[in-house]
């Protein structure tokens, strides 16, 4: 069994749960948390499944940014949407 730890300061508990969810597919895994660390225990010693872990963390991680980025157009866009539906109903 491996663990990684990975710093609460950098990684949300978002990015860390969604990437453990995909991750599913390709290993067993166990997720600990102290204070200031998330630890996932990986069943397999494999350099491979850290490999796949950390492009997960990668992926979910810039999925998060856009999210923050794009939040307010995002809004715009849901808020011209039930206007929208709103004039058609009246």
């Amino acid at each position: 069994m491996k663990s990684k730890e990975y710093s609460k300061k950098n990684y949300s508990e978002w990015v860390i749960r969604n990437s453990l969810y995909w991750f599913s597919n390709y290993n067993k895994w166990s997720l600990e948390e102290s204070e200031e660390f998330w630890s996932v225990s990986i069943q397999e010693d494999e350099e491979s499944a850290i490999q796949e872990l950390d492009r997960l963390i990668n992926d979910y991680l810039l999925r998060e940014k856009i999210m923050k980025k794009t939040e307010g157009v995002r809004e715009k866009i849901a808020l011209k949407v039930l206007q929208s539906i709103e004039e058609k109903i009246n």
